[in-house]
């Protein structure tokens, strides 16, 4: 793999972050190598912008490596076309880790449906208290690409791995791997949920000899049933998992050893505590002392755009979840948040169903405001509620769910949906969301 790579005659397929991180290091090189996104305007502004870079004809230019974004399923006409033209075909992440393992003294890939970001900055986090140099990449934001230029790389890389990243990933370069959990998630990509299953596992065929594998105890029950990895080993709130915290007595127990979580860590670890159970088993398995991890853990704060409390307007709190991008993440927000909740849903369906929901909607929902393109579908999936209001924009949502909420209710942006109807991405709808928070104070504060 990627043998005398620099002589090749490579293209950058889509110009999204991971494509513009590519471009940026070939560039960096002084290599030639042409680029492509079928969003002309992307396109134009990258040839622009990257000096060296050609634009490419599909039946006319020779390409022997292609470096495409995660986004771009192996379905797309081009990918196929140059499938069957014999190129090689790498992710971002897959063509940097091949050219960094060996120079980082460990590589730790965390992969799941919800929580990898929390998971993944929260292990940088405790290792660079605890002095050990770290870096938080991938999925994230940070692409991998761009530690390729660095003249000093730290010691330990805790990278963050979506499904579409695993799909092009093939070959060991990871010195253990985490999965935080399990739930249906961009079925607009795969065919059936065991399909996103596959994918995720795709993780194992990266994973070094002998490499640890932790999985949550929940996740492992939607396996195959004829999975085998011999260092797979599980965490979660089941006594019989290789780690666990049991909420019977408020211990944490690992392969026999019991540690009394002291009141002074409780409330930080519960607040996302399969995150951090997920963490400690590599923090141990590294050799660390528990005592330690949760020193740490003390000073680590919650990721921007999850669960993120923007303050009070009126008596009510607002809450920016933009993060939440399916179904599953609702329901952790549901479930999470006490008292009542009025919720804000709402972007680009991805193929899963809104029913879950339905139960909380009974008991803790007073109203949902939708919208965006899955606004229909939501109130379809709904339609035994009558609490579905559908609205145009986010403005609108913010506005009228202040004017629902009642003294001691959430305002809840927690979306279930990608954001790619009306924005960029999550950050942008959230920060969107948190301008119009501060819009809406400030007029409050006027109106006082």
């Amino acid at each position: 793999m990627l043998v005398n790579w620099r002589d090749k005659n490579i293209l950058v397929l889509g110009m999204g972050v991971s494509g513009k991180a590519l471009s940026a290091f070939l560039q960096s090189q002084g290599l030639c190598f042409f680029i492509h996104d079928d969003n002309e305007s992307k396109r134009d502004l990258a040839l622009k912008e990257y000096k060296n870079s050609k634009p490419w004809a599909l039946e006319q230019d020779k390409v022997d490596l292609v470096l495409y974004s995660p986004g771009i399923p192996l379905s797309n006409p081009s990918i196929q076309f140059l499938k069957a033209q014999g190129a090689e075909l790498l992710t971002e992440v897959a063509f940097a880790l091949a050219i960094l393992k060996g120079r980082v003294k460990k590589i730790v890939g965390i992969t799941g449906t919800n929580g990898k970001s929390t998971t993944t900055t929260m292990l940088s986090h405790v290792f660079n208290q605890q002095e050990i140099p770290s870096l938080a990449c991938g999925n994230i934001g940070v692409p991998v690409t761009d530690l390729l230029s660095h003249k000093s790389l730290p010691e330990y890389l805790f990278v963050e791995l979506s499904s579409y990243q695993l799909e092009g990933l093939n070959f060991p370069c990871l010195d253990a791997a985490i999965m935080t959990n399990l739930a249906e998630d961009h079925l607009d990509r795969y065919q059936s949920f065991s399909s996103y299953i596959d994918a995720k596992l795709n993780i194992v065929k990266a994973l070094k000899d002998k490499a640890p594998f932790f999985v949550e105890d929940q996740a492992v029950l939607l396996f195959p049933s004829n999975f085998e990895y011999e260092e797979l080993h599980l965490f979660g709130l089941k006594e019989s998992s290789y780690l666990c915290y049991s909420q019977r007595d408020g211990r944490i127990h690992q392969d026999k050893v019991d540690y009394i979580l002291k009141e002074e860590y409780r409330n930080n670890f519960l607040r996302s505590r399969l995150n951090a159970l997920a963490a400690l088993c590599f923090w141990t398995f590294a050799k660390m002392e528990i005592e330690s991890f949760f020193l740490h853990l003390n000073s680590f704060s919650c990721l921007e755009h999850r669960l993120e409390s923007l303050g009070f307007f009126d008596g009510v709190e607002i809450i920016n979840d933009s993060k939440a991008t399916n179904v599953a993440s609702v329901l952790y927000a549901m479930e999470s948040l006490p008292g009542d909740i009025v919720l804000i849903v709402g972007g680009r369906a991805k193929g899963e169903s809104f029913k879950a929901w339905l139960p909380y909607l009974k008991t803790k929902v007073s109203v949902v405001f939708a919208l965006g393109e899955a606004k229909e579908k939501i109130s379809k999936d709904l339609n035994f509620c009558d609490k579905i209001v559908k609205v145009k924009d986010l403005k609108e949502a913010l506005d009228r769910s202040v004017e629902s909420a009642r003294k001691g209710n959430k305002v809840l942006l927690s979306p279930g949906c990608s954001s790619f109807d009306m924005f960029e991405d999550y950050q942008e709808r959230g920060n969107v969301f948190k301008s119009l928070v501060r819009e809406l104070t400030c007029e409050g504060k006027d109106e006082s």
